[in-house]
């Protein structure tokens, strides 16, 4: 389900989105980039290319950021490279600067606040922003807390029933809500 969370939603042809989250029952945390079919495929399809992480793996990464680096778009005939094993050591280091975004600091109140929250919603921005704030926060976070946290960078909402002990998701309509309801006598 959560692999092709967002196939409705409309992305515009090089567009993807990172989606993470942990399978607790095999002790694994995902890190997925979703891709849109294109047009030869059935309207609505997408393509997944998902990292399956251990957790003590995961403990060991200097540099979550690094991790987006390895994502590849599929090819119908190339498929085999996706079944394999990676060599994490055999990366080099790429650094994202958090600091630079205005949202870092109300989302890092959220999670760190006298109120923490286990919903993050922020306002959306753009696609690489949203994934560079998700990953830098993920970045920062003890390794307990990094394969708890679930976040997804396209602005949507969570399937009902999945919960999380903490999401960080984006929405389009941060503050807007509907209109005031208007009754004339």
């Amino acid at each position: 389900v959560l692999s092709d969370l967002l196939s409705t939603s409309e992305l515009r042809h090089g567009e993807s989105y990172v989606t993470a989250y942990p399978l607790k029952g095999a002790q694994r945390f995902v890190l997925a980039r979703t891709w849109g079919a294109g047009a030869n495929f059935r309207p609505g399809s997408v393509w997944t290319h998902s990292l399956i992480i251990d957790y003590q793996t995961l403990a060991t990464v200097p540099n979550i950021s690094i991790l987006a680096s390895l994502f590849h778009y599929p090819k119908v005939g190339e498929l085999q490279q996706f079944s394999e094993s990676l060599d994490l050591s055999l990366l080099g280091d790429i650094s994202l600067q958090m600091g630079s975004d205005p949202r870092a600091p109300e989302a890092l109140a959220m999670l760190y606040g006298e109120k923490p929250l286990r919903d993050i919603v922020l306002p959306s921005a753009d696609l690489e922003s949203n994934e560079i704030l998700a990953l830098q926060l993920w970045r920062q976070m003890w390794p307990g807390f990094r394969r708890e946290f679930a976040f997804m960078t396209i602005a949507g909402e969570w399937p009902s029933g999945i919960q999380f002990a903490c999401a960080l998701r984006y929405t389009k309509n941060m503050g807007l809500g509907p209109p005031p309801l208007q009754i004339a006598w």
